[in-house]
């Protein structure tokens, strides 16, 4: 066994070649002793050279997975090999220790780790903000440009056009947030005719069979399964890697409605973040005042199609096909949830037209005549209702906060969640998106973002959920 260690970014790669047998853990175990000092808290071990790995090796492992979370720190595994792979998954080792295909996503997710430990031992030092609706505290999180994925078109689902051939089938692992509609099922025939409302959050999926029932359902994985998938025509996913976070607190008892909530961070990103394009990805943990929600109540496929050929959110039609919420659905609870918002006042000719309208609902209206400040922002959001979650005051990772609470919260509603919905404190996880791309498998024309038109489109959506006549 060779071991050669290097630091890096305040962090220890020791990188391992040889056998990992009794001998060779001793080796091992004697290099991370020899070179962990006391002020380092992550290491990375790179396996890419291990090849043999028994259970000696794996006490080493769990040893030094205790020293470094003993300090608050991290022991993460980079490149094993098949058969390192396949010990590491007999022996449990991976239900509590990541791994990562490469060492550039390992030391990224040390520098996470480390972030968060600076961020709570200078909370009291770090940036805040106040706008009318309430306060805000941002911690830093990773620099990589956020890009949005869109599969499929939210008009395909409003017109309830959408054939078997328009669904895709997909990885727990490659939609961890996202939003749209789908369902699970191992055959066609589990979730093609009741495909509703649907929401992946920390690696869970949520959804809301249109079977009637209006109960959701869930799976919450506790271990990678390449076979299990979820099934969509329609996903609009955002990247786990936030560029930032905010603790947010509302300014009075009665809360936020979303919409402002949304806003204020417009208004924020565009005053200190460069690059700020006018569209936000949001995750969040939020104690909720009250949720309104809708919900679509007959999957929208094409053998459904109404008779008058209308979008089912044509006044003619909504009634039958929504379940919207005019007063609150749940009061004072939990949710987490997962959106998209496009800010109608900010320059967005640099984004995608098509994948920005395919996000959107796209129904007749005219454009907003009313001032910048009283246009609602473009929203897509969606989430889910947990009880028995009780939030900390303070938090700096929220990936591993939302898999906190669905380990021991119960999940007990999931909609589309309306503006008018009111925030009293919320953890956000923020993308600052630089692009949004329809799936890449699709030859997709890229235009220059037609401003009127969206808002013409954003304003006849909040017209038809907030139930009022759009104007002719």
């Amino acid at each position: 066994m060779e071991a050669k260690v290097v630091e890096k970014d305040n962090v220890a790669i020791f990188i391992f070649s040889g056998r990992m047998d009794t001998r060779g853990a001793v080796e091992a175990g004697d290099a991370f002793q020899n070179h962990v000092r006391d002020g380092l808290f992550c290491a990375v071990f790179d396996m890419s050279g291990v090849s043999y790995l028994s259970s000696a090796g794996v006490r080493i492992f769990l040893s030094a997975h205790q020293e470094l979370r003993g300090r608050g720190g991290n022991l993460v595994l980079s490149g094993p090999a098949p058969y390192a792979m396949d010990v590491l998954k007999l022996t449990g080792l991976l239900e509590f220790i990541p791994v990562f295909d490469d060492r550039a996503d390992a030391l990224a997710f040390c520098r996470k780790t480390l972030r968060g430990r600076y961020a709570l031992d200078n909370w009291d030092n770090l940036e805040t903000a106040r706008e009318e609706c309430g306060a805000f505290r941002f911690i830093r999180g990773s620099m990589q440009p956020a890009k949005a994925t869109v599969l499929g078109c939210v008009e395909d689902v409003l017109k309830a056009d959408i054939t078997s051939g328009m669904v895709w089938s997909l990885p727990f692992a490659e939609a961890e947030y996202s939003f749209g509609l789908g369902g699970l099922g191992g055959a066609e025939q589990d979730y093609f005719n009741i495909m509703g409302e649907m929401l992946t959050i920390g690696g869970a999926m949520v959804w809301l069979p249109a079977d009637g029932g209006d109960v959701p359902d869930f799976l919450i994985p506790r271990r990678e399964n390449a076979d299990m998938r979820l099934h969509t025509p329609f996903n609009v996913s955002i990247p786990s890697a936030f560029n930032e976070y905010a603790v947010f607190e509302s300014a009075t008892d009665a809360g936020t409605k979303l919409s402002e909530l949304y806003k204020a961070l417009f208004r924020l990103s565009a005053g200190r973040r460069p690059d700020y394009t006018g569209v936000l990805g949001l995750a969040a943990w939020a104690d909720m005042v009250d949720v309104y929600g809708a919900g679509i109540k007959i999957a929208p496929v094409s053998e459904k199609t109404p008779q008058n050929k209308a979008l089912v959110t044509d006044p003619s039609n909504v009634g039958l096909w929504f379940e919207r919420d005019a007063a609150p659905r749940h009061t004072n609870t939990s949710c987490l949830l997962c959106g998209l918002g496009a800010d109608p006042d900010a320059d967005l000719s640099g984004l995608d037209r098509d994948a920005l309208e395919a996000v959107f609902y796209a129904s007749p209206g005219e454009d907003d005549k009313r001032p910048p400040a009283e246009r609602p922002p473009m929203l897509h959001t969606h989430g889910a209702v947990v009880a028995g979650a009780d939030m900390p005051e303070r938090m700096v990772d929220l990936d591993e906060e939302i898999k906190k609470v669905l380990e021991k919260a119960d999940i007990v509603d999931m909609r589309h969640m309306l503006s008018a919905s009111r925030v009293r404190r919320a953890f956000l996880g923020i993308c600052h998106i630089r692009e949004i791309r329809r799936d890449a498998g699709r030859d997709i024309r890229k235009l220059p973002v037609d401003i009127g038109r969206l808002r013409s489109r954003a304003m006849a959506r909040y017209l038809e959920v907030s139930g009022k006549t759009p104007r002719r």
